[in-house]
């Protein structure tokens, strides 16, 4: 697929042969952004962009959240507690299925943690940071071979990954 990362078999030397070693690229981790304050989904896009993220949303209510919960393939996602509604162990029920790792930005000290693999982290924060927690979240996560991946995404959701031949 055009723009998908290569792979073996795709991938082609600066004189045009195709190369059949071992080579794999490993491709850019998805994370869906639930943000209902623009300036805020703004921030931690571009700042996820920075890190080398492909920021997926932003999500800006629940049946958004929802959604891209159904329709788009992601690696981890960044929610306001906000838009996970008044049972937001419900709504974090699909995230929680498919092992999506998750960080909760919340302001509210009520007690509540998220399931696993989730954390939750209080509000004001820095985005910076929130993208730091982020990767050390999936740098601790058990490395998978890309023959191994799954795609963590609904039956019928959009996958822009490039395939095994």
């Amino acid at each position: 697929m055009a723009g998908d990362a290569p792979c073996r078999g795709d991938v082609t030397d600066p004189a045009g042969e195709a190369m059949t070693d071992d080579l794999v690229v490993e491709r850019a981790l998805r994370i869906l952004v639930a943000e209902d304050e623009v300036p805020i989904a703004m921030e931690l896009e571009a700042d996820l962009r920075d890190a080398g993220f492909i920021p997926v949303g932003p999500a800006i209510d629940a049946s958004e959240v929802m959604q891209f919960v159904e329709s788009e393939a992601f690696d981890a996602a960044i929610l306001d507690f906000g838009l996970l509604g008044t049972d937001p162990d419900t709504s974090l029920a699909p995230f929680v299925k498919r092992h999506i790792p998750m960080i909760v930005v919340s302001g509210y000290s009520d007690g509540w943690e998220p399931p696993q693999p989730g954390i939750r982290i209080m509000k004001p924060a820095h985005m910076p940071d929130v993208v730091r927690l982020l990767r050390t979240m999936l740098d601790s996560r058990p490395k998978e071979r890309p023959e191994d991946r799954t795609t963590p995404a609904a039956p019928g959701a959009r996958v822009r990954e490039a395939h095994r031949p």
